[in-house]
C-alpha cells in the first residue's frame, strides 16, 4: 500500500462548505470506476464473510481539492447501479488541481465508525469498529488525481477515480486433522468457537498506519465466532471447518480461547463424545491476511489408552494315569 496526502473533514461543523454550489468550469463530472478489492493471503473453498470485487455494491467516500478545506465528498454514499458507480450530489473536475479521496466500507448494518477531527496528510482518521460475530468485512482505500490545464481537460475529460481497497481485518479457518491410524475410526468435528477482542480502533492518519501493531483495543471485552462444523473426517484425513471468520488484527500478545466437540466413530458405532479446550498463543494476526488453525485430533490428546494384550500358553495339567492290556 503506497502512502498518498490525504486530509479531509468530517460532517459536523464543516457541513456547510461541503454542499455549497460552485459555478465549476468546465463541466467534466467526477466518476468511480469498478472498484477493486485487494486479495491476500491464502485463498480457500469454505464459505467466505469476507467482501470481494465481485460482491463490493457500495462504499463511502471522502475527498477534496488542494486542501482539505476544499471539501467535494463528506460521506457520499456511492452505489452500484447497473453495474455503474452512482452518487448523488455529483461533483466535477476542475482545470490545475489534486484531488484527494479516501473510501470505506461496507455501508449497510456497518460495525464501523470515522471521526475524522485529526486527519491529516496521512489518511482519514480514526476508525472504530465492533466485531460482533466475525461475518462483517471492513474496507479501506485511498488515491490522488491531478487534473491538466483546461485545453487538456476539456479535449481528453478525466479517468474515473479507481480505488483500490484493502482488508483492515485478518481472517481466519479451522482445519482439523484425523490423527488416527486404526482403519475405521473415523471422527466429526462440531461447534468450534474462538474467542477474539470485540472492539477496537485504527487511526489512518498516522505515517506508514499499515505497518505493525496499529490496531487498539477498546478494554478486554471479547465475542466469540462460530466456525461450523467440519465434514466426517476418515482415518488420516483433514479438512476445514464449513466458513471462515474474519476477526481484529493483533500482535502475538493476544492470546484466544478454543473451543470444539470431537465425536468419535468405530464403524458406525458411537464410541466417544467429548469437548475439548485449547489456547492459542504467541502468534500475530495482520491486516489483509487470512489464517489456517491446524489441529491434530490423535488418542493422546484425547487421553485414550491403547488396548494391549499379554499372552500366556497354559501349560498341560496331568490328571490321571491309565494302564492298558496288551493283546495276546
Amino acid at each position: 500500500m503506497r502512502k498518498i496526502l490525504f486530509a479531509v473533514l468530517c460532517a459536523g461543523a464543516f457541513i456547510g462548505c461541503a454542499r455549497e454550489d460552485v459555478a465549476v468550469t468546465p463541466q467534466v463530472a467526477i466518476t468511480f470506476a469498478d472498484a477493486f478489492v485487494d486479495v491476500q493471503g491464502t485463498q480457500t473453498k469454505v464459505a467466505d464473510p469476507s467482501i470481494t470485487t465481485g460482491s463490493i455494491d457500495a462504499f463511502k467516500v471522502w475527498g477534496f481539492m488542494d486542501q482539505k478545506g476544499g471539501i467535494m465528498f463528506d460521506g457520499e454514499l456511492v452505489s452500484k447501479v447497473g453495474g455503474e458507480w452512482t452518487y448523488a450530489n455529483q461533483q466535477f473536475w476542475t482545470p490545475n488541481h489534486t484531488y484527494f479521496f479516501g473510501a470505506l466500507a461496507p455501508v449497510v448494518n456497518s460495525n464501523w465508525t470515522l471521526d475524522c477531527s485529526n486527519a491529516n496528510e496521512y489518511g482519514l482518521g480514526v476508525v472504530s469498529f465492533t466485531n460482533r460475530e466475525g461475518t462483517e468485512d471492513l474496507l479501506y482505500a485511498s488515491t490522488s488525481m491531478s487534473t491538466p490545464d483546461i485545453d487538456k481537460l476539456l479535449a481528453e475529460g478525466m479517468d474515473t477515480v479507481r480505488l483500490t481497497f484493502s482488508h483492515l481485518l485478518s481472517k481466519l479457518k479451522f482445519t482439523f486433522i484425523n490423527g488416527f491410524t486404526t482403519p475405521n475410526v473415523t471422527m466429526k468435528v462440531s461447534e468450534i468457537r474462538m474467542t477474539v477482542p470485540k472492539e477496537a480502533t485504527i487511526d489512518l492518519a498516522v505515517e506508514n498506519w499499515w505497518d505493525g501493531d496499529d490496531w487498539k483495543f477498546n478494554g478486554s471485552e471479547t465475542t466469540t465466532l462460530d466456525f461450523a462444523d467440519v465434514p466426517v473426517l476418515d482415518v488420516t484425513a483433514q479438512a476445514s471447518s464449513a466458513n471462515e471468520r474474519l476477526t481484529i488484527p493483533a500482535g502475538n500478545s493476544t492470546s484466544y480461547d478454543i473451543s470444539f466437540k470431537v465425536n468419535l466413530y468405530v464403524g458406525d458405532q458411537p464410541a466417544m463424545e467429548v469437548v475439548k479446550t485449547a489456547t492459542l498463543t504467541g502468534v500475530a494476526f495482520n491486516m489483509g491476511r487470512s489464517y489456517n488453525i491446524k489441529t491434530e485430533i490423535n488418542p493422546d490428546n484425547l487421553g485414550l489408552h491403547p488396548i494391549e494384550f499379554d499372552v500366556e500358553v497354559k501349560e498341560w495339567i496331568p490328571e490321571g494315569d491309565f494302564e492298558t492290556t496288551v493283546n495276546k
